[in-house]
């Protein structure tokens, strides 16, 4: 007679929060039949005997869909052919490097009610891999309940596609799928689409990662399409390899405390959502939004940034463009890392007031309507809200689009440091720039300086538009110019307008375009900075050839020579 254990860990049902699944009993993969030792290859099939009913492998045992057994994989890890539908009340995996393939797999209690574990790597190491596809159809299909699958260890559980599913016209209750891992090293990647086909009143959701722990949270790889509902996250790096890997929208944190969490575009990736999405910051928690590769992504829904608690990050890595096209709300502080270049698109910019550091990268405004909207979904016609904005050192701003706006003062740019960059002009994942003019409408304070990047074009150049705002500048104001194209000679290029108050005896330090100098026939050694006439310009002229230096040169000693001859004689 096989006894009777517990399908689930006491250490998982904490990390979890979940209740026991209550599965007849618990059935040992053994393909060696009643030899000693448990695992290795071999066919997973209805009333197949490669089975023990103990974890010694002693015993051999057939299996039967209808018990709805726990299996358990450990001992010698192997290929497992899934023959025809298997089904099982849960797979407890206690070693790494299985691989389960072909046929399909249903996983759900044949009786019970509650919430159930359903697949669990619950120790070993390695990779354990399921490519055959997953149906969840429990038996409880008239209350909420919640189906975990789960990594417990510091490897990786690898999973095709997952149907959440119930059957009878008088199922309710909301049904959760949620993707778990208790080790920060722990990986779960589900390369499959999530899909439900619900029946009666029940409701779908996904939920990703332990909302219990600050840290240990795993990561999640979803490479597939979620048609499963909105996904609530409590935690962990979620790399997105579609647009809906995230279903409908998101929530992270929505209640209680909440894990470090960083949602990445892995790819090219344009996540939508018809849901308003939010994330929270919180004190326990770090939470990143971005992208994590050289490519370019976007998030398009709306995103709420709200909560407590330390800034939220806005990320692109090195070679990567991130744009966040949605109407952004929300008081929570954010900041921008990575070295790469994040954007914000939304037409007449965002409604949220926290404040914006930018650390590292570039950091984008590029809304092209400067329109303020009072009321729920408000805008600020500001691309960054209304917050103040600061530009620490080697962090960039740049754009074509507006920051300020005179319905509110708030929303100031300050630069920290010599080496923060300003870099008016649109660019691409690349850090290749484009010329354009970046509106300022609630003013400028540079008083430790700063390091500016323009690119002209024959008469074209970007600008630095600050409307009716101050403009305050102190140490070194450096300029550095690109062209594009031409170099314009003997007319000045306007680098700042406005009509405000400007101030300030900084150091200009001027780096012209390439075969081009400062024309010291203009203003003072080549430009004009003029507080009161509003007026900072420049003008170059081109560094003559060597040709041309070498004639003067000649030209220069033969006269020497017909003056010295002059004197002598």
């Amino acid at each position: 007679m096989r006894s009777k254990i517990a399908a689930v860990v006491g250490t998982v049902l904490a990390l979890s929060g979940v209740a026991s699944v209550h599965a007849a009993n618990t059935l040992y993969w053994d393909s060696n039949g009643g030899a000693d030792g448990v695992g290795g290859d071999g066919v997973w099939q209805g009333a197949a005997g490669n089975w023990a009913s103990n974890s010694a492998g002693t015993t051999t045992a057939s299996w039967a869909n209808a018990n709805r057994d726990t299996a358990d994989f450990r001992g010698t890890a192997g290929s497992v052919g899934i023959s025809g539908t298997v089904e099982a009340g849960q797979l407890s995996f206690n070693a790494g490097g299985y691989t389960l393939s072909g046929g399909a797999i249903t996983l759900g209690r044949a009786a019970g009610t509650g919430s159930a574990t359903l697949i669990n790597f619950a120790n070993g190491s390695g990779t354990n891999t399921i490519s055959s596809p997953i149906t969840i159809s429990d038996s409880d299909n008239s209350g909420a309940a919640t189906y975990t699958l789960i990594n417990n260890t510091a490897g990786t559980l690898t999973l095709g596609s997952i149907a959440l599913t119930t059957s009878g016209g008088s199922a309710s209750g909301a049904k959760t799928l949620t993707l778990a891992a208790s080790n920060a090293s722990g990986t779960v990647i589900v390369n499959g689409d999530l899909t439900k086909g619900l029946t009666g009143t029940a409701s779908a959701s996904l939920a990703i990662g332990n909302a219990s722990s600050s840290t240990n949270n795993g990561t999640f790889y979803l490479n597939g399409s979620s048609g499963i509902g909105a996904t609530s996250i409590g935690g962990g790096t979620i790399y997105l390899g579609k647009a809906d890997s995230l279903g409908t929208g998101f929530t992270v944190g929505s209640s209680g405390s909440v894990g470090y969490t960083s949602i990445l575009t892995n790819g090219a990736v344009a996540v939508t959502g018809t849901n308003f999405s939010e994330l929270k910051g919180k004190s326990t928690a770090d939470n990143t939004i971005g992208g994590a590769t050289a490519d370019d992504s976007s998030f398009g829904m709306n995103i709420k940034f709200s909560g407590g608690g330390s800034s939220i990050h806005l990320t692109a890595a090195a070679g990567g463009r991130v744009e966040f096209g949605g109407t952004n709300q929300g008081a929570q502080p954010f900041n921008k890392i990575g070295s790469g270049v994040v954007a914000f698109t939304a037409t007449a910019g965002n409604g949220f007031s926290g404040t914006v550091a930018i650390d590292n990268g570039t950091l984008l405004a590029m809304n092209t309507s400067n329109t303020y909207k009072t009321g729920s979904g408000g805008t600020s016609g500001s691309a960054t809200g209304t917050g103040a904005v600061t530009i620490n050192a080697g962090g960039a701003l740049g754009g074509t689009g507006y920051i300020g706006n005179s319905n509110y003062a708030t929303a100031t740019v300050a630069a920290a440091a010599a080496s923060s960059i300003i870099t008016p002009g649109d660019m691409n994942k690349s850090g290749v720039s484009s010329i354009g003019t970046l509106h300022l409408y609630n003013g400028l304070t540079a008083a430790d300086g700063a390091t500016f990047y323009y690119d002209l074009d024959g008469s074209s150049i970007d600008g630095l538009d600050l409307g009716a705002s101050a403009l305050a500048l102190g140490g070194t104001a450096t300029f550095n110019f690109l062209s594009l194209g031409t170099v314009t000679t003997g007319t000045p290029y306007s680098l700042v307008s406005g009509t405000g108050t400007w101030s300030g005896s900084p150091t200009f330090v001027f780096h012209a375009p390439t075969g081009y100098q400062l024309d010291s026939a203009y203003g003072t050694g080549g430009y004009v900075w003029d507080t009161s006439a509003h007026a900072l310009s420049v003008q170059f002229a081109a560094v003559p050839e060597p040709t041309t230096l070498a004639a003067c040169g000649l030209l220069a000693f033969g006269l020497l020579r017909r003056s010295r001859r002059n004197i002598c004689c």
